[in-house]
């Protein structure tokens, strides 16, 4: 049951191209919602709890083996196992495949589901690109000198401790930035055999680009396919294992309507008496003409949102919070990311550079892995491959910019030297170390 409450709040009102948006003089001011927050309607899986899955052959057998486990984990499946026989769907018509592997399998006849996990393509290319990187090189002997020592903060003048350094110097040295290019595209399919619907039909692709320079680079080519295989399977289980943990949303109302007002207020009023595709209507109408209307963008959302469809959801939750009225409005984006976006890149596991300082020192942050001091780690710059059509991330350019070595760790920061970086590429706050 979905559950509303009119809630009687002031709040300063807004101005943007002429309309004064805000909340309506009316008794109700915005109309909270609930509802549980999914990324598939909930029809789509009803029944649907024992559940036989066909992995492809060709994926890394620990992946496969994750994959597995983390279905047997779902909560709205009671029974997973895994198909004797490959399920290799073709076609555009995949119920039909379906239906045909019912008939002749004895496995997919005692499920209520089956999924497919087909690898579409996994091909490889690797080039050699031309560069430049500056080296901080050690001069001779008799040139080193007492300095002012490792800086505790990312302010010269302040030594943790002194210490006597040879004298730097930067020279370049030709080098060669070693490309591998990884395309990998999997299908992923379920078929619920109890409604005789296909639930998910999706072609799920990552196009990832690996650039080293340096002759030991800390992230190598077998954990960069790892990376790339792993995303594509924290997408597909993104959409194979929907959360429905129940979530708060607010519709906003406009004080002071124009027509276009008027109608957001009508789609308010609509989805209060859970008629939520005229509402949604109402509000399409008014992007026809105002397709920057910050409150309709928002109002949509929380339909999308609500049917199960984050993306589109996502796609006018960041349209509401454009100029000075979408600061106003709640906003969501960060949570639905953190809840359900797969994370394409596996950053967030690795030490960070926080700030880099003169005398090329770098200082990095890292709560959970160790760094050894003395030791000399690759910088990398993750930088995504978005996909022009969609503007949706689909892989990642994951690029080694400098090599740093760790000097007298404390126990918020590593602080060290950039011993090398390339010229078109000086290391930068938001730089990652990869740690293995």
């Amino acid at each position: 049951m979905l559950k509303f409450r009119d809630l009687h709040i002031r709040r300063k009102s807004w101005v943007l191209g002429g309309i004064v948006l805000g909340l309506t003089a009316c008794s109700k001011d915005l109309v909270e919602v609930q509802y549980p927050q999914m990324i598939s309607p909930v029809e789509a899986y009803t029944e649907l709890t024992k559940l036989a899955v066909g992995i492809d052959p060709k994926l890394d057998p620990a992946l496969r083996d994750e994959v597995m486990k983390s279905l047997k984990a779902c909560p709205l499946f009671t029974e997973v196992a895994a198909m004797d026989k490959p399920v290799r769907v073709g076609g555009t018509n995949p119920k039909d495949y379906f239906d045909a592997l019912i008939k002749r399998s004895q496995q997919a006849q005692l499920s209520q589901g089956i999924m497919s996990i087909q690898i579409e393509d996994n091909s490889e290319s690797s080039q050699l690109e031309k560069s430049q990187a500056f080296v901080l090189a050690d001069q001779a002997a008799q040139d080193w000198y007492p300095s002012f020592g490792v800086p505790a903060v990312g302010t010269l003048g302040f030594p943790k401790r002194p210490e006597v350094a040879p004298k730097m110097s930067l020279r370049k040295r030709d080098t060669y930035v070693r490309a591998e290019k990884l395309q990998f595209i999997v299908r992923f399919v379920m078929y619920n055999r109890v409604a005789g619907k296909i639930v998910h039909d999706r072609i799920v692709t990552n196009s990832s680009t690996l650039l080293n320079y340096s002759r030991k680079p800390t992230l190598k080519k077998p954990k960069f396919t790892e990376l790339v295989q792993r995303s594509v399977m924290d997408e597909i289980m993104f959409h194979a294992c929907p959360a429905k943990e129940q979530v708060t949303r607010r519709l906003y109302y406009v004080k002071n309507p124009n027509a276009e007002g008027e109608q957001i207020n009508e789609g308010v009023d609509l989805a209060d008496d859970d008629r939520w595709s005229l509402a949604a209507t109402k509000w399409s109408n008014v992007l026809l003409k105002d397709k920057r209307n910050n409150v309709a963008h928002h109002n949509l959302g929380v339909h999308y949102e609500r049917s199960g469809d984050i993306f589109q959801a996502m796609e006018h939750f960041r349209y509401a919070r454009y100029g000075r009225v979408g600061k106003k409005l709640d906003n969501v984006i960060e949570e639905i990311r953190n809840q359900y976006q797969p994370r394409l890149d596996g950053a967030a596991i690795y030490p960070q550079v926080t700030f880099v300082t003169g005398g090329n020192w770098a200082f990095v942050r890292s709560d959970d892995m160790e760094m050894a001091d003395g030791q000399t780690y690759s910088l990398y710059r993750f930088e995504p491959v978005v996909n022009p059509e969609n503007s949706r991330t689909m892989g990642l350019s994951i690029r080694e910019v400098g090599l740093f070595k760790v000097s007298a760790p404390s126990a918020q920061y590593y602080p060290g030297r950039i011993k090398e970086f390339l010229i078109d590429y000086p290391v930068k706050p938001g730089d990652f170390v990869i740690v293995e």
